[in-house]
């Protein structure tokens, strides 16, 4: 396979996101496509900061459901995800596990 020079690749992994229930947690997922974008602007320390960067980050969102079944993605449901303390650090995880990954393996 020939090299081909992207600077921002898209890829495509399930989101694993805790939720909290009684005593326990249930795992929920969510499949996110990402493209990989530069945190030189970003704050990933403050919480806006990581937002930001999602939102960057994030091409789309997909097994998401709602009471009243699948919900389509748009910029209010991706806000929505991201507003959800647990959802926004597993999406930031998975991204960052994969682009490390990526990184390791180029």
């Amino acid at each position: 396979m020939s090299f081909k020079i992207n600077d921002r690749p898209e890829f495509t992994r399930t989101v694993t996101i805790l939720v909290p229930e009684g005593d326990d947690y249930r795992e929920d997922t969510l499949k996110a496509t990402f493209r990989v974008t530069s945190s030189e602007d970003h704050d990933l320390v403050r919480v806006e900061g990581m937002k930001d960067f999602l939102r960057d980050a994030i091409v789309r969102l997909d097994d998401v459901v709602g009471d009243d079944g699948p919900m389509e993605y748009g910029p209010s449901l991706r806000d929505a995800v991201l507003a959800m303390d647990n959802a926004r650090l597993a999406l930031m995880r998975t991204y960052s596990e994969a682009v490390t990954r990526l990184k390791l393996g180029n």
